[in-house]
């Protein structure tokens, strides 16, 4: 009962600190380009579509990381995290999926401590993900990997069911179900993992594709192979649902969606993978990976430097065991596929491109710190709180509230803009944005309709020719330029050039919030 009171708490927590991130320093809207094409599909599913038709003026109406092919507008992402976020939009409450997420995974992550060690550990697990930096940002944005990392857990969670060393011949009905079910929901969550980031998904499994194989060869039981032929089935399943989503856009089962926008947005080496002329090598490989892990060292607990010292403790501490060895094969496996990717994954929210292996260094971090608590002298157990305590306290005092700071208003985008416009009561408007960063059209742009036929619609300034086309599908409407802080009112269209505001018309100092001819 004690642990399940302790567990709540974490988990009440984890959701209340990610919605007060959420709200309070994101502002439940989107900020960086993945975000805005996640939430911009998201719209698309939630409408009961793939895609939308292209609007006449392609490039007045910028979406980021959103393709444009034959007629059809839909976001270079897979589906998997957009069709759950599209939930959330049918709801009107997209900011809520992450932090949920997030607290699916601690739990999740709580379940698999127990199963493979004990309640402790799998409850200690959970805190120091609670306290990881990156949980808390990625698990209060918009962005996939949180729900890739969760799904890839619950992957993990059941294939210990399966397959654990206690693995024995059913001798029931009941038993052959049980395993049957936890074997098509791990090929479930393992299917979820690829339709939302296929790349981590395929690297994360391959060190559970050798160890099943060593099982098989070790046990040689049928139903030990059943078992495992129930998950790719089940997992196989959910690939097809990805090859039939790339079909239905493009027209070919096998695209891959990233170069459609950027041609070197690729995996590999050589010219034409990264933005290079000599393209991606493996010595800038390995200077990102380098600067990732340094990252990461921080990262990882909040702690400065310092994060990876109980993992390593989880290892090195005994009674050593083989299954804290895989905990780390996953993340292993994980840091050297991405080093074939031209982009160094440490930016916003750390090393990203990591986190989906993080819940599984948790787990034996705490491992490693409750090994050290048990091996220590009573003596030097004050010292151990002492210690602890200094890098919580960093953590929570100055490393996060860095990140929140750095957080806040990302890119320039907020909610501030909007919120000028809206006290001005303007309706049946058309606002072209001239913008100095992508930002500055994007944190209006994104309340568009699907249709783009609100109340007021933002269009991006791309010069007098573009312009007036995009004002001639648009009669009847009042026409409005805004560059920076200067609402513009705009007439005698469509044969006047404008690309700065006139302030010969009425106009508005959005920053004073005043009226002015």
């Amino acid at each position: 009962m004690q642990h399940r009171l302790i567990l709540a708490l974490i988990l009440v927590l984890a959701l209340a600190a990610t919605l007060s991130i959420t709200w309070g320093v994101f502002e439940a809207m989107p900020h960086i380009e993945d975000e805005f094409a996640n939430y911009f599909q998201a719209q698309i599913f939630a409408s009961g579509r793939l895609w939308v038709p292209s609007p006449a003026q392609p490039g007045s109406f910028l979406v980021p990381f959103a393709i444009d092919m034959n007629g059809r507008r839909f976001a270079k992402y897979p589906p998997g995290f957009t069709a759950a976020l599209a939930l959330g939009v049918m709801l009107n409450v997209p900011w809520l999926v992450n932090p949920l997420i997030g607290v699916l995974t601690l739990l999740v992550l709580y379940a698999t401590g127990r199963q493979l060690f004990n309640a402790e550990t799998g409850l200690l697990a959970s805190l120091l993900g609670l306290l990881s930096p990156m949980f808390l940002g990625l698990s209060s944005t918009l962005l996939a990997h949180a729900f890739s990392a969760c799904c890839l857990l619950l992957f993990t969670w059941f294939y210990i069911q399966i397959s654990g060393s206690r693995f024995h011949i059913p001798n029931s009905k009941f038993q052959i179900k049980s395993i049957l079910m936890n074997s098509t929901l791990g090929g479930i969550a393992l299917g979820l993992a690829a339709l939302t980031r296929p790349y981590t998904a395929l690297v994360y499994v391959l060190p559970f594709v050798l160890l099943a194989l060593w099982q098989l060869g070790r046990t040689r039981r049928w139903s030990l192979f059943g078992a495992f032929a129930a998950l790719g089935l089940a997992s196989g399943a959910m690939v097809i649902v990805l090859l039939l989503y790339g079909r239905a856009l493009t027209g070919e089962y096998t695209v891959n969606l990233y170069p459609l926008l950027w041609p070197y947005d690729r995996i590999g080496f050589g010219p034409g993978h990264g933005v290079l002329p000599q393209g991606h090598s493996v010595d800038i490989a390995l200077k990102n990976a380098l600067v990732d892990l340094q990252d990461l060292s921080t990262q990882l607990l909040g702690w400065p430097y310092l994060s990876w010292l109980p993992a390593l403790l989880g290892l090195a501490l005994p009674p050593r065991r083989r299954v804290e060895w895989a905990l780390v094969a996953p993340f292993i496996v994980i840091v050297a596929a991405y080093g074939a990717y031209w982009i160094q994954g440490s930016s916003l929210y750390g090393p990203r491109y990591y986190y989906e292996a993080l819940p599984l260094l948790w787990l034996l971090a705490a491992r490693g710190l409750l090994k050290l608590w048990r091996l220590a002298p009573k003596l030097a157990r004050p010292a151990l709180c002492v210690f602890l305590a200094v890098m919580v306290g960093w953590n929570v005092l100055a490393q996060m509230p860095a990140h929140f700071n750095r957080w806040r208003g990302l890119y320039g985008v907020d909610h501030s803009m909007q919120q000028r416009i809206a006290q001005l009561d303007i309706h049946n408007a058309l606002i072209f944005v001239h913008i100095h960063h992508w930002g500055d059209y994007s944190e209006l742009a994104w309340t568009n309709t699907l249709s783009l036929d609100g109340d007021i619609v933002f269009a991006l300034d791309e010069g007098t020719k573009a312009n007036n086309a995009v004002i001639a599908s648009y009669p009847g409407r009042r026409v409005f330029l805004l560059d920076g802080n200067i609402l513009a009112e705009l007439r005698d269209l469509p044969s006047r050039r404008f690309e700065k505001p006139l302030q010969e018309q009425p106009s508005c100092n959005l920053r004073e919030g005043r009226l002015f001819n």
